[in-house]
This record gives C-alpha cells, structure tokens and sequence, in this order.
C-alpha cells in the first residue's frame, strides 16, 4: 500500500483525517497509506505487542439511513467473509471497532476495521518497473493471487474489485 502523507494535519480539505497517535481500542494509528471512496486506512500497532496492522475508518456521519445500511451490511461481509474465508494470501479482519472521537465530529462514530498490515501493493511494483523488463517474482505474485482468488470462489466469494492497488504485498 502507499502512503499519502501523514494523517496529522486535520485542516487538509478532503476526507476527515485521525491524528498520528489516535488510539482505537487496543491500537494506535500512524499515518495514512491509503484513502479511497469508502474511507482511509491507516497504518497501526498494537498498544501492548507493536504488532503492525492496517485500519479501514469508513465514516458514517454525513451517511443517510440507507447508506447507513448498506456501509453496515458490507462491514457484516466483510467479517463473515475474514472469518469463512482465511487463507494467506487473503487479507484477514481482526476486529470492528467504533470510533470514539467527540472532538472530531466527522470521524466520531466511525467504523473502524482493523486488518492485516501489507508491505506494498502490486501497483506499487508496476509503478516502480522498467518498461520491457522483468519484474522479479512476478510469477509467485500472480501464483497468490490465483490461489487467493481460488480460495474466495471455492468459499462461494467474488472480489468485486481486482486491480494492481488491491493486490497487497506483505
């Protein structure tokens, strides 16, 4: 995944930021490495181990009900889907969260979903390879990626969103 700056300015416009160091439960967010139109991820540790994750925080407070309803039916998926489908070259939820944050009223209530951490995406590779050369282990990517794919359609999942930004890397 790549970063997109630190999340320690929260007078960027865009979408609303958590400062470096916010605490969700048992850990604590750094900078962002990613933001898309459904929220921000954030790298993260664990409080009492350092061990690194990755934090989706999909806001809900300019969401009307339906949206509302269809954000908290595709959480649901989501955690069904970690917990039926696991496999390593899949990315795992570890937990949801709700994010507590009065004095930031457009993240306060927040969804917050607390995931397996990755070192880089395949778009990251693409995007740093020579045009004409090989990209080394290509072949062991494109294998996991058809072995997590695999495993998703033998579960009865369908990704719905393959492309070289959301192959992650660990």
């Amino acid at each position: 995944m790549t970063g997109s700056g630190g999340g320690d300015d929260l007078e960027t416009p865009g979408p609303p930021r958590l400062p470096e160091g916010f605490r969700i439960d048992g850990w604590e967010v750094g900078a962002v490495i990613g933001s898309g139109g459904w929220g921000t991820v954030y790298e993260a540790r664990g409080c009492e181990d350092g061990a690194p994750v990755a934090v989706k925080v999909l806001p809900t407070g300019a969401l009307g009900p339906g949206q509302r309803a269809a954000l908290g039916e595709l959480v649901a998926r989501e955690v069904r889907f970690s917990a039926e489908a696991d496999h390593p070259h899949l990315v795992r939820t570890h937990a949801v969260r709700t994010v507590e944050a009065p004095e930031l009223p457009t993240l306060d209530g927040a969804i917050a979903l607390v995931m397996d951490r990755a070192e880089a995406s395949l778009k990251d590779v693409l995007d740093d390879a020579v045009a004409g050369r090989p990209i080394d282990g290509a072949d062991r990517i494109l294998r996991g990626v058809a072995a997590g794919l695999a495993h998703m359609h033998a579960a009865g999942w369908v990704h719905g969103d393959l492309k070289p930004a959301n192959v992650l890397l660990g």
